[in-house]
């Protein structure tokens, strides 16, 4: 056999970058970038091996040293962007991106991470704004438009959004994203029933099986029904989040009874996960983990019974529920819907959100934890109750602190005829993705399009500060739930600091939760059944002023003692469904 020719540092490197071996790989890439500190090609992947091991700041350190030696490289910039922005320096990798679009305007990759960083940062306007300049251009890729349909989606634009998910799937059916994109987008759209939402679940999930397949592992038999469990919660959630005032009752009610075993795969380093980590037995950092090495681990814990906090949502964890590494499988708490997977094999709900018959929407199995599904606990003393605003002379104001994609247009019609239904009423909104002035023209515009002129909206950023974002019901007298995703943490503020909330019942987990939280503390005339009824409720607490300031002074008592704050209730029924899932497994033949 002739002698072949030696492999180039960089064919090697990234051969190792295809196996996952990330250090070897940017071991190589170091020493040929001393020699060659010009080199784009091998730069670019040493920087892509050095944030795969979570080293960003040594990636900002290369990519830098790259843009002097090589500044009218278009890749250079679209690696410094990345790195910047792996290293918390979001703003700065903005800037380092505008500089490579206005060197190179028809570059795809660098106008791609530019909208990709906006998007994350929550400038979803400003996303669009770059990818409509692309299309307009006749070079945006499918990357583009895929982060413009996801800013869409995160703005309420759900039609837009739902266009490119179905047509991408039309051109490429075994795509994962857009499969994905269209699941999640539907429990959003009014204009999508149940069951259609449900029949897109399933497609996303055998989309997934054709990916990743449908189990790795096996398991030993057992007909031991009563021996201590190991129970494992895989969520990036366990910190100070909406999800996380509902996973600390559930830790609490397992702690002691069951060994608690936390797969953390949110923010590293963050403080607040403090709280979670003492209530568990063992706590495993996972972000960034290889789905395939984290399966293992899971599997070699020996985990008994898994739960999964986040269903199709950021961190999402579906393709390691796809392979199976625990032999009983639970989603819980984070999703509103169905993960159309089979091998989850239950989803913890309640009879008002799923009434009997909502079987026919579930791959899974349904536990009931009536008589609701979840357990709140404050993450801290929340400040005083004040008197309904308009009891002191403020106009009757209505509001809403839900993430805006949540407020499509329906909702917005609706909100436009409760306020004209008040006269001299305004809506206060606050939304998570407010910060930005784009973001901001942006709704304001959706808003007066439906008859919510500007001069009767007040508009808020968010506040990182908990304290100061509850004292903001302050100014509210009536809670405005949107629909068909109703409100779940925001709903359960507003009540817990006063605030009466009126929610639309529809046809699916995330249209009935509102009715849940409605029944739990004894107010379910709010819980309307069509929009009528909704218009009616609002005007009727409007019009009797005397109601809302005993709802007022009452709810949130009603929040803390109630059964949604019934710690010890919530336990015993969390505890006995957990069993009662492994007893089953123990019942089923091998």
């Amino acid at each position: 056999m002739p002698p072949q020719p030696p492999t180039s540092p960089l064919a090697r490197a990234c051969e190792l970058i295809d196996r996952a071996r990330y250090a070897d790989a940017a071991d190589l890439l170091r020493r040929h970038a001393q020699r060659h500190p010009g080199d784009a090609a091998a730069v670019g992947a040493l920087c892509h091996a050095l944030l795969n091991l979570g080293q960003p700041e040594q990636a900002v350190f290369y990519a830098t040293a790259l843009r002097r030696a090589s500044p009218m490289v278009p890749g250079v910039y679209a690696t410094l962007g990345e790195a910047l922005d792996k290293a918390g320096k979001g703003e700065q990798a903005i800037a380092a991106l505008q500089d490579g679009l206005t060197l190179f305007p028809q570059d795809p990759q660098i106008a791609f991470v530019l909208a990709e960083t906006l998007r994350s940062k929550g400038r979803h306007a400003d996303a669009i704004q770059i990818v409509d300049r692309a299309l307009a251009e006749g070079w945006a890729n499918d990357a583009l438009r895929s982060v413009r349909a996801t800013s869409m989606h995160k703005l309420g634009m759900l039609k837009e959004a739902m266009a490119f998910a179905r047509e991408s799937q039309w051109i490429a059916p075994g795509r994962l994203a857009p499969a994905e994109l269209a699941a999640v987008t539907a429990n959003y759209d009014p204009d999508i029933t149940a069951q259609q939402a449900f029949a897109l679940h399933k497609r996303y999930a055998n989309t997934l099986n054709d990916h990743v397949g449908s189990g790795m592992f096996t398991f030993p038999a057992t007909d031991d029904p009563d021996r201590p469990l190991r129970v494992g919660v895989l969520s990036p959630d366990l910190r100070r989040h909406s999800v996380g005032f509902f996973a600390l009752p559930m830790l609490r009610a397992l702690k002691g009874h069951m060994h608690l075993r936390a797969y953390y795969s949110g923010p590293p380093g963050s403080t607040t996960s403090d709280r979670f980590r003492s209530l568990c037995d063992s706590w495993t950092v996972v972000t960034g983990m290889n789905m395939a090495a984290l399966a293992r681990l899971i599997h070699e814990d020996r985990v008994d019974i898994l739960i999964e906090l986040s269903g199709l949502t950021l961190g999402q964890a579906m393709p390691l529920m796809q392979v199976r590494p625990a032999p009983v499988q639970i989603t819980y708490i984070g999703y509103p819907s169905s993960t159309g997977l089979s091998n989850i094999d239950y989803r913890i709900v309640d009879s008002f959100t799923d009434p009997p018959g909502a079987e026919a929407l579930a791959s899974e199995r349904l536990i009931r934890l009536d008589p609701c599904f979840l357990c709140f606990e404050p993450w801290e003393t929340p400040p005083p109750v004040a008197p309904p605003p308009s009891a002191g002379g403020a106009p009757l104001t209505f509001g809403s602190f839900n993430n805006s994609m949540k407020i499509n247009d329906k909702t917005l019609a609706l909100w436009g005829r409760v306020l004209a239904a008040v006269p001299g009423s305004r809506l206060f909104a606050k939304m998570l993705e407010g910060d930005h002035a784009g973001t901001n023209e942006f709704m304001l515009r959706r808003l007066a399009d439906h008859g919510i002129p500007r001069e009767r909206v007040v508009w808020k950023t968010w506040e990182k500060d908990l304290k100061s974002h509850l004292s903001t019901y302050d100014q509210i007298d009536i809670g405005l739930d949107p629909t068909p995703y109703c409100g779940t943490t925001t709903t359960i503020e507003a009540m817990l600091m006063g605030v009466p909330v009126v929610s639309l019942v529809g046809d699916r987990h995330a249209a009935r939760v509102g009715l849940s939280l409605l029944h739990n503390v004894g107010l379910p005339e709010l819980a309307a059944s069509d929009e009528d009824a909704y218009v009616a409720a609002a005007l009727a607490l409007a019009n009797d002023p005397a109601r809302l300031s005993s709802i007022r002074g009452s709810l949130r008592d009603r929040v803390l003692s109630g059964s949604l704050g019934d710690q010890p209730a919530y336990a015993q029924r969390l505890r006995a469904a957990l069993r009662a899932a492994w007893a089953q497994r123990c019942r089923a033949k091998p």
